[in-house]
């Protein structure tokens, strides 16, 4: 009780050093465990599935003349059940679909379902989502079933029981049969709703079976002992015996292997790259938070070290050991620590939230986190602690009290070079993360103002999310073009922001299918995205032979190696001929290079999935209000929605984005810490030269050679970390660069913007307590001399 109260009223002469150690301490470990929190998420993804040890996905690579081409984890519908049936060790398998989205019915009311997926019977056997009501064995089982989650059934039933209530889906019923908790944030296999793979085999226009579209991923648990090497062995018979027997006459030959489900979300996926990136990344940050959050507590101890050493110096006068002595500053810095922790978990609580929509993607809260998060805090806070204490108690504690009383005791050359090369490090960290953060943010700009090869402005995109509404297509359009503020429209089956459906295509003079983007479209789909013909023509009503007419793009004729395009055939499911060749566009992200596309006129299914809106720009909403209008009156009782294609093309980039935007938020932190940091050492600094000041003043140094006196130093310290920072930066940025097939260069002012802005912050700060000191009357300070 004698050392709590004691420290506490140390802690109080040294109010402002105390204070700014607690904000600098709060603010860096509450980043710190946002950061934890977001690392041991990307870690922990498919963890509480029972026997994931034992759960695979099945992915396969394609070979074309034993060269490979492509590599996928989606394809078509039988594999599954056809591993089950020829594989003993194959305890139990589960197909789903992509997530889909659409419009249901209930009571005549439409809504929007988002994340839909087709699940085979087997999926609550092999995964462990808890279904909360129905039978997991019989949920899934016949036709037209479905299963939705708490909280759809609660947005769509309130407090009624939903098992046995129908939905209603393109003029078909489907019977609610069972209710499935809310799957957790940390999965790959996210839904809100559930409905029987068997109901694909009874859809219209759905190519099931060997043959059909690669739409489907498929999982598989083994019996338990069983080695996945043993069903490898045997890949290469199971895959001839379905399918390679068929694709050997082409010369194209499919591989599968098994991608074990915890290693999926940071290995196997489309975005597992950049994810492994922003994990590494992230990873550099935490650490490097902790360390300037630990060389604050460390640089601060020692520039408060003349008051803590005359209160050691009382305490050892009276008898005290060294190891009391140590106690004592250890019960110190264990005040410090705790309250600091605790404003730390309370702002992790509140600004939860905001850290998730920072993040752009869910993350588990200090309640859901459990076990493992607790372990790590506690992990980082025992760390964080004894590092923090050790050089300050050994330094203090070891102190001669004699050499105290006498007033003969410094910090010492040593000290000040330690307490330099501790600033230096700061701002290393922090000039490196400026240019992390202006290199991103140049190049997700220069993303989004990269000429893609169309005009995507002012365009508005409207999902055609019902049959009704794929069917009046046309009628839709006419109405629309009735409206003062549109210029044109067109219907699309897909739009082409983030890449479009690929399929195997027999170009002329090739014996062996080509994987090719396709898209299709009507004949204003040029004209309205401002897409321009190099060869032959565009699509058009009066020629009725267009609806089995190709145009292709550049990508494409240039890996064909033809001279002439038009008047070439290109065979699937008939003999097109190509009329025309549009200039290349970006119908993906630019971390990739254009591709080969080909353009339709006819969609496979012969109706469109959304119409894409050229309006004025002027007066959009009012222009919205009226689309909105004219769609009740052609359809009523349909749900309405529209999003802009430029805004979709951003999202493209949501990834990067959200690192950007990461980054961003930790260099504006870690500079805060670094600043608190130094406005402790600068104060305490400042005022131990008060009297030197004084001196100086009354000998005729003005105020603007005291100010160059006193922050000199600090100069000399900022531009030594933007030495050091600008060749790891500059070879770090690169690398980073290289995940991009259209980037930005690295552009000299960005280092010198980052150096600029480090220090003159820095100086802002010391200059301010430099400017308080330099101003004052000296008088004050030599009064007593």
């Amino acid at each position: 009780m004698w050392n709590i109260k004691f420290v506490l009223k140390s802690l109080k002469k040294s109010f402002s050093i105390t204070f700014i150690n607690i904000i600098g301490f709060s603010l860096g470990l509450c980043v710190t465990f946002f950061l934890i929190q977001y690392l041991l998420n990307e870690y922990s993804y498919d963890s509480f599935q029972k026997d994931k040890d034992r759960i695979f996905r099945v992915a396969v690579k394609s070979y074309q003349k034993d060269k490979f081409e492509d590599e996928t984890y989606v394809y078509t519908s039988e594999m599954g059940t056809a591993l089950k049936q020829d594989f003993p060790g194959v305890e139990q398998y589960a197909t789903i679909s992509y997530p889909k989205s659409d419009i249901f019915y209930y009571n005549n009311s439409p809504f929007k379902i988002e994340h839909y997926r087709y699940a085979s019977s087997g999926f609550f056997q092999l995964f462990s989502f808890n279904l909360k009501e129905g039978d997991p064995q019989k949920a899934l089982e016949n036709p037209y079933s479905l299963v939705v989650t708490e909280k759809l059934a609660e947005s769509l039933f309130g407090n009624h029981d939903p098992v046995g209530k129908q939905l209603i889906l393109n003029d078909q019923n489907y019977t609610i049969t069972g209710v499935a908790a809310d799957p957790p944030k940390n999965t790959d296999v996210r839904f809100n709703m559930l409905i029987s793979f068997s109901t694909r085999y009874k859809q219209k226009n759905v190519y099931m079976g060997w043959n059909g579209g690669n739409q489907y991923i498929h999982y598989i648990k083994l019996v338990s002992g069983t080695d996945i090497t043993t069903l490898s062995a045997k890949a290469d018979t199971f895959m001839w015996k379905y399918i390679n027997k068929d694709y050997e006459k082409v010369n194209i030959k499919d591989e599968i292997y098994f991608q074990p489900l915890p290693d999926i979300h940071l290995h196997h996926n489309a975005d597992s790259g950049w994810l492994r990136t922003s994990i590494l990344t992230f990873s550099m940050i935490a650490l490097m938070l902790l360390v300037v959050v630990i060389i604050n507590f460390i640089n601060l101890f020692i520039a408060n070290a003349g008051k803590q050493l005359k209160t050691m110096g009382l305490v050892k006068i009276h008898g005290a050991s060294r190891s009391r002595t140590i106690k004592y500053l250890l019960t110190e810095i264990a005040v410090l620590i705790s309250v600091s922790i605790l404003i730390a978990l309370a702002l992790v609580s509140l600004f939860h939230p905001w850290f998730e929509q920072l993040a752009g993607k869910p993350i588990p809260t200090i309640a859901e986190s459990g076990f493992a998060y607790a372990l790590l805090i506690v992990c980082t806070i025992l760390i964080v602690t004894l590092l923090s204490a050790f050089f300050p108690s050994l330094f203090i504690s070891s102190v001669q009290p004699s050499k105290i009383i006498k007033n003969n005791v410094a910090v010492g050359k040593s000290g000040k070079t330690l307490k330099n090369g501790l600033v230096v490090f700061q701002f290393f960290i922090s000039i490196l993360l400026i240019v992390a953060t202006l290199t991103l943010q140049k190049q997700i700009r220069f993303m989004q103002g990269f000429n893609s090869g169309y005009d995507k402005e002012n365009v508005l995109i409207l999902p055609l999310q019902t049959s009704e509404l794929r069917k009046k297509a046309d009628l839709l359009k006419q109405e629309i073009a009735k409206i003062s503020g549109v210029k044109n429209s067109c219907a699309v089956s897909e739009v082409p922001y983030d890449g479009l459906t690929s399929n195997g295509y027999f170009p002329e003079g090739k014996a062996t299918p080509e994987l090719i983007n396709v898209i299709d479209v009507d004949e204003d789909f040029l004209s309205m995205l401002n897409i321009s013909v190099t060869k032959g023509e565009n699509f058009s009503q009066e020629m009725g032979t267009d609806d089995n007419a190709y145009l292709v793009n550049e990508a494409l004729v240039k890996k064909m190696g033809w001279d002439d395009p038009i008047g070439k055939t290109i065979r699937r499911g008939g003999v097109h001929p190509i009329i025309g060749v549009v200039k290349d566009f970006n119908f993906a992200s630019l971390r990739s290079s254009i591709l080969p596309l080909i353009i339709t006129n006819k969609s496979w299914d012969g109706y469109f999935n959304y119409l894409l809106v050229k309006t004025s720009g002027t007066n959009i909403s009012e222009t919205i209000k009226e689309i909105a209008e004219k769609w009740e009156n052609v359809v009523p009782n349909s749900l309405f929605e529209y999003s802009f294609l430029d805004q979709q093309f951003d999202q493209a980039y949501r990834i990067e984005l959200s690192i950007q935007r990461l980054v961003q938020f930790f260099s504006v932190v870690t500079i805060l810490i670094a600043l608190l940091g130094l406005l402790g050492l600068s104060k305490f600094s400042i005022d131990n030269r008060v009297k030197e000041i004084g001196v100086r003043k009354v000998n005729g140094a003005t105020i603007s050679e005291i100010l160059m006196l006193l922050n000199k130093n600090y100069v000399a310290l900022i531009v030594t970390a933007f030495g050091l920072a600008v060749p790891l930066s500059w070879f770090v940025m690169n690398k980073l660069l290289e995940n991009f097939a259209y980037k930005t260069g690295l552009s000299w002012w960005i280092f010198a913007l980052a150096g600029i802005l480090a220090l003159g912050i820095a100086l802002l700060t010391v200059s301010w307590q430099s400017w308080r000191a330099a101003t004052r009357n000296p008088v004050e300070a030599l009064r007593y001399e």
